[in-house]
């Protein structure tokens, strides 16, 4: 038997059938709601850590592939530079294995560490210079230290 209100007597059924359709309507509007803040909220979560983000991808020139063994003559340059000259480690493009054998191959031995010396005593080197083997060229020929050429 139905009741006032459109429901079945004793069968448990809400009195109101058309509010309860309204309630579960919103009910499922309210938690597709909640699953899509969730769903955001992951995204979020996951771009923080590198994943499902296209731009995070390693790009191929950043790709670390492993390092060309360094000669013994770059290693101890680099050794006596570190204990010599720490003033000019702090500039932004430190002297690559091949600048170092072009530079020796240009210029005799003492003339380069004369001048490394030099730079390391001029303390606003760092401020006005970025690269080391440009600036310890640019010295070197300043002062004429050319190999072969007048000193």
């Amino acid at each position: 038997m139905a009741g006032k209100s459109g429901g079945v007597k004793g069968k448990g059924i809400s009195r109101n059938v058309g509010n309860s359709n309204a309630q579960i309507i919103s009910e499922l509007g309210r938690s597709k709601a909640n699953n899509n803040k969730s769903i955001a909220k992951q995204k979020q979560i996951n771009s923080g850590i590198g994943i499902g983000n296209k731009e995070s991808k390693p790009k191929k020139d950043e790709l670390s592939l492993p390092s060309p063994p360094q000669s013994e003559k770059f290693v101890q340059f680099n050794q006596w530079l570190q204990a010599n000259c720490p003033h000019l480690l702090k500039m932004q493009e430190q002297i690559t294995e091949e600048q170092l054998n072009a530079l020796l191959h240009n210029y005799e031995s003492e003339d380069i560490f004369d001048t490394l010396r030099s730079m390391e005593n001029y303390k606003p080197i760092t401020k006005n210079n970025r690269s080391v083997y440009r600036t310890l060229r640019n010295w070197l020929n300043r002062d004429n230290k050319k190999k072969g050429g007048a000193k």
